[in-house]
């Protein structure tokens, strides 16, 4: 209750008094309901600092069809594969057309295409930062 009633006290002086508030914090979905923008700092270097809607678009999850034992051929860096039993699952970092095309080129089947809650697009710029391991 108390973290409830801080932020609420938050988005008031935002609102009412047209302040900048500078909020660090761990507990990302909580940023989700007061923050315009956001920032990821790792290891004291600022990766990504962005408002909130591109942060999140910049990163999406692509479900794919088992592709048995055929590899996808894509360009490192950008997408980031797992197995997920039935299908594969494809991170995509700065998701866009000319992305999603790339994967259609492999000729691996798009079952779907989904966006991240915040703190999922948090862990993934991390992984991403850290070279993909967990």
């Amino acid at each position: 209750m108390v973290r409830q009633d801080f932020l609420e006290s938050i988005v008031n002086v935002i609102q009412e008094e047209e302040r900048t508030v500078f909020l660090s914090s761990h507990l990302v979905h909580e940023l989700e309901r007061v923050a315009d923008r956001v920032g990821i700092i790792e290891g004291g270097k600022l990766i990504v600092s962005d408002d909130i809607d591109t942060v999140k678009n910049s990163v999406k999850e692509v479900i794919l069809q088992n592709q048995g034992s055929e590899t996808l051929d894509l360009p490192s860096g950008d997408f980031q594969l797992s197995d997920e039993g039935t299908g594969a699952k494809l991170t995509v970092y700065d998701f866009d057309d000319q992305k999603l095309e790339t994967i259609k080129q492999t000729g691996a089947h798009i079952v779907d295409v989904r966006d991240l809650p915040l703190e999922q697009a948090f862990v993934a710029h991390l992984r991403r930062q850290a070279g993909g391991t967990e």
